[in-house]
């Protein structure tokens, strides 16, 4: 005869085992109504021309702007956000940048025109001058930056760089190849409407990531950029707060002044 305790361990046993049946073929149940998305298919050689060429003129559409919003530098000890006044103009190619403290006290005045680069420096009282895309490092951008990556951050719509031919490997990106079957610029896509989600530069190990978008009379643009360097130790993003397109801007504007106390330094 079975002593009590063996009987009572039999009893546990068959309680569990009747309990957790039903639980796991619940559970079985619930895992086999999740649909499960399949990958999304590249591109055909027809959408990829389509989208590019929608980038293309959403391009032409904008040959002057003036923003205001919010810079915040991550990454910084502390982090920092800062006000910021961006003003640009394609061509010829001239973007003036002001960098404050949210109450007001001036922390960088940056101005690019054509391939040079002026930049005053307030906290330091210096004055940096060199060129666009030359390979110094500046804490602001991370890294140099070529006109059409800096006209990409501003205009906060992709700039497409020239290439021989595009493809898709894969869903929601294309890639720009040229003459070598070389990448020089890889677009990533949001899947939902097929909106520039990120733009890629290999041979900077740059990107520049758009967000939010918004649409100012049919020129759309992101409320929120990004630009990001896996090598350096802070990125940026600017958040925009309002941004005018195609106004007449004030020459004037252009123009950056030394104060008399500012110490003059290449930027290398």
């Amino acid at each position: 005869m079975l002593n009590k305790g063996l009987l009572s361990l039999c009893a546990k046993r068959f309680t569990m085992r009747n309990i957790m049946a039903p639980a796991f073929l619940i559970f079985l149940t619930a895992c086999a109504s999740i649909p499960v998305q399949p990958p999304t298919p590249p591109f055909s050689p027809q959408k990829t021309a389509q989208i590019l060429s929608e980038i293309r003129e959403q391009q032409n559409k904008a040959d002057r702007l003036f923003s205001t919003g919010k810079l915040t530098i991550k990454g910084a000890e502390p982090e920092s956000e800062s006000d910021i006044l961006i003003v640009g103009t394609r061509s010829p190619f001239k973007v003036k940048i002001e960098v404050t403290h949210p109450w007001g006290k001036p922390l960088l005045h940056i101005f690019a025109d054509n391939t040079r680069l002026h930049i005053l420096s307030f906290p330091e009282k210096r004055y940096y001058f060199g060129f666009l895309g030359n390979s110094y490092s500046f804490r602001l951008f991370g890294k140099s930056l070529t006109t059409e990556q800096l006209w990409s951050l501003v205009r906060a719509f992709p700039i497409l760089k020239r290439s021989e031919r595009a493809v898709s490997p894969k869903g929601d990106r294309i890639v720009l190849l040229n003459e070598n079957a070389e990448i020089v610029q890889t677009i990533d896509f949001f899947s939902q409407n097929h909106l520039p989600r990120q733009i890629s530069f290999p041979e900077r190990n740059i990107k520049i990531a758009f967000s939010n978008y918004d649409n100012e009379e049919d020129i759309r643009y992101a409320r929120q950029i990004r630009l990001i360097d896996p090598g350096a130790a802070v990125n940026l993003s600017i958040d925009l707060k309002k941004t005018v397109f195609n106004k007449p801007i004030p020459e004037a504007i252009y123009s950056i002044k030394k104060p008399a106390d500012f110490e003059t330094l290449p930027l290398k």
